[in-house]
């Protein structure tokens, strides 16, 4: 059965799953393991950073039901360097280029994954934060704005993000959504153009598994999505290159191995000239 919950307001769509009991001991909901240094032997010379949430302040957004399992099995699995873990709670300072350079900020890491809600409009892509409070996003709720975000040109400069979000590399617009994103330098960009769902528990472990086995960004998060319970996942991944081949070969081949090899594009004016974004889907996998 789809537990599908769709909101619409203020031309911002939201797609998730029904609301989640809250923690009343625990009104923000902030990992156990909120920031540790790694403690496993690690493949990679690399290290990562995560927020997660499985609901919302007073129900704004709706709820993540196995948020923190997907989140736990990444956190528990990849074989890189673990650097923070924290819920979403005044988190978009931490996600916009005004705080970004903080220390366990996006910046901080070489992937940051999250789990949480995605939107769009025809300006931005909108991931959600856990607050609700109506005068820091729009047009509800707290978010953390595309057009407001530039990673990979600061502190450890971010090469990987990926979100378990809704809607957020719809193919439409995409220019206007991701230009000051990918400006910065960021390499790929993993989450989805469609719908994501949450019935699965196994998602994190298997995204990580497969990129501590060697897959692409690309195979790792297709992969990972195509074993869980639920078979209509929309998944995407988005890249940037100097040319159209540039580009899908930075799609289809980087890894956690070999990513910081591929030079950082951006720090232009127009970057519609400089590089071009490219895209791979699957749809209902």
């Amino acid at each position: 059965m789809n537990h599908r919950l769709l909101m619409v307001m203020g031309g911002l769509l939201f797609v998730g799953c029904l609301p989640f009991e809250a923690d009343e001991e625990n009104p923000s909901n902030e990992s156990n393991e909120s920031i540790e240094t790694a403690t496993m032997a690690s493949i990679f010379n690399a290290n990562f950073g995560m927020h997660c949430t499985d609901y919302y302040e007073n129900d704004w957004a709706g709820g993540q039901p196995n948020a923190w399992s997907n989140c736990d099995g990444l956190w528990n699995n990849l074989s890189a360097t673990r650097l923070f873990y924290y819920n979403l709670w005044n988190k978009a300072y931490y996600w916009h280029d005004t705080g970004d350079e903080a220390n366990n900020s996006l910046e901080s890491v070489d992937l940051f994954y999250s789990f949480t809600h995605g939107g769009t409009d025809s300006t931005n892509a909108y991931w959600a934060m856990w607050n609700d409070d109506a005068n820091i996003g729009p047009p509800w709720g707290s978010v953390a704005t595309s057009s407001q975000m530039r990673l990979g040109d600061e502190s450890r400069r971010l090469s990987i993000f990926a979100t378990h979000a809704c809607h957020v590399l719809e193919w439409s617009n995409i220019w206007a959504h991701w230009d000051s994103i990918f400006n910065g330098g960021l390499r790929i960009a993993l989450s989805s153009h469609d719908s994501m769902h949450t019935e699965s528990t196994n998602m994190g472990t298997d995204f990580a598994n497969y990129l501590n086995a060697g897959y692409t960004f690309k195979d790792a998060w297709a992969m990972s999505y195509d074993n869980s319970a639920y078979n209509n996942q929309d998944v995407a991944v988005a890249a940037t290159g100097t040319s159209d081949a540039d580009c899908a070969n930075r799609r289809d081949t980087m890894s956690m191995s070999n990513f910081s090899g591929f030079a950082r594009l951006g720090n232009c004016s127009d970057c519609t000239w400089h590089t071009k974004i490219c895209r791979r889907i699957w749809d209902d996998i």
